[in-house]
């Protein structure tokens, strides 16, 4: 299993989603667009409070 932080670390990082699955085969265009999904939806859930 790959974690969804280490999928994100590699496209902040560049890769293309083509990248990833050539490296890594055991995964799906669907698993990269679902953990992207994921995190888009934790982060419109997280509360954010403005430091003063």
């Amino acid at each position: 299993m790959i974690a969804i932080e280490f999928i994100l670390e590699l496209l902040a990082n560049g890769w293309t989603v083509e990248e990833i699955l050539k490296n890594y085969p055991q995964l799906r265009k669907e698993d990269v667009t679902s953990a992207l999904k994921y995190v888009t939806k934790v982060l419109r859930e997280e509360k954010v409070h403005p430091s003063s």
